[in-house]
């Protein structure tokens, strides 16, 4: 009997997530929100 094992994902490829992930993580090192027509959100 063989078991099938699920895909093995090691990095997120959704853009939307990456997106969010990094502004969440600048905004918590940084203690501030950014804006929705901050530059620094528009550069990530």
């Amino acid at each position: 009997m063989t078991t099938i094992l699920p895909e093995i994902n090691f990095l997120e490829t959704d853009p939307q997530q990456l997106l969010t992930e990094i502004i969440s993580t600048y905004e918590n090192a940084e203690g501030r929100k950014l804006a929705l027509a901050d530059p620094l959100r528009l550069i990530f």
